[in-house]
């Protein structure tokens, strides 16, 4: 604590938070009203001194009492300590959420990694089962016919046998070609999104008998970002499997729809004539959805901050919404990754 001949007090009060300082707080005050100040300029009246050179002489012989000067000093440090505790409690609050969030996110990632390794199992199963039950029986009847053929004792006998494992040959050969479809299209990486749901959708009619019809209008116009062309295929795939599962349809739509300015995204919409349920009922059943593969086509979404939304009611079919938004700069076919 200091003061000088113009009135001006300097304050310096030391902070310290937990037994350690940290700085200290520097202010100023001017003192330019003493108490003594009025008893002072009665007695120049009363010896018809001026009171203000009188007063000028008494302050510059006298300053503030150091008591009074304790009591602002008392007041700032206990100013500037409240403070600080304030904000040593808004930081660690802060902190405090910082961690909760960045634990949030941690167990948001491990349970999406946990996911993918399960739906990555499931699929090897499915790939299993695919090859075992299909193209493992395809080769088995190939390998029982050429040995009957190789034992016929005619000419005649043998092109007959031959004719029957030309025709298990191309059967399998339409089996491995439709597991490479279903592994990864090339046509979604040639020609597009629009072009491999038409091409899925054509397989998917015939294998099934369910009409399946695509409308994309917007994306002849320009390529997707091929992460999300990945996506919204998959999302397809997933949400026909359920109609084959689950809905006893004849027919369902496919729409995709591409927004463009301010807010671009994609929208795809999958709507079948099935049957239905009470989409209420099951979104607030615990384990919503897994029975139903919703679990997946929402996390495909949420990878590319997506979102998803189920519309059903029982006698009256389903629809699934999903918006998937577009960073301006991956407009257009430059998006499109080195190959």
């Amino acid at each position: 604590m200091a003061h000088d001949r113009t009135g001006l007090v300097h304050f310096a009060v030391p902070l310290v938070l937990g037994g350690h300082p940290l700085g200290a707080l520097v202010a100023g005050q001017v003192f330019d009203q003493y108490p003594e100040q009025l008893p002072l300029e009665q007695v120049a009246r009363q010896l018809g001194l001026s009171p203000a050179p009188a007063w000028q002489v008494a302050r510059l012989e006298h300053p503030v009492k150091r008591a009074t000067l304790e009591v602002y000093a008392d007041l700032l440090a206990t100013l500037g300590q409240t403070f600080l505790q304030t904000r040593y409690h808004t930081i660690l609050a802060a902190e405090r959420r910082g961690q909760e969030r960045t634990a949030e996110a941690n167990e948001a990632r491990a349970r999406l990694l946990k996911q993918v390794l399960s739906a990555r199992e499931e699929e090897q199963r499915r790939m299993a089962r695919d090859l075992h039950d299909g193209i493992g029986q395809s080769l088995t009847s190939l390998l029982l016919g050429l040995r009957a053929a190789a034992e016929v004792p005619t000419f005649e006998e043998a092109r007959a046998r031959l004719g029957e494992l030309r025709g298990i040959t191309a059967a399998l050969l339409d089996e491995v070609r439709r597991l490479a479809r279903g592994l990864r299209p090339s046509v979604l990486d040639d020609l597009g999104l629009a072009a491999a749901l038409e091409r899925y959708a054509a397989d998917y009619t015939q294998a099934h008998g369910i009409a399946v019809d695509v409308v994309a209008p917007d994306l002849a116009l320009a390529r997707l970002p091929a992460e999300v062309e990945t996506a919204l295929y998959r999302i397809a795939q997933e949400a026909l499997t359920n109609v084959l599962k689950h809905a006893a349809a004849k027919a369902v739509s496919l729409v995709v729809r591409r927004e463009l300015g301010g807010s671009s995204g994609v929208h795809l919409t999958v709507e079948d004539d099935g049957r239905g349920f009470d989409s209420d009922a099951l979104l607030q059943a615990p384990g919503a959805g897994k029975g139903l593969g919703l679990v997946d086509i929402r996390e495909r979404a949420a990878l590319l901050n997506g979102s998803v939304t189920l519309e059903s009611r029982p006698g009256s079919g389903t629809t699934v919404h999903v918006y998937i938004p577009l960073k301006e700069e991956n407009h257009g076919e430059d998006s499109r990754p080195d190959r």
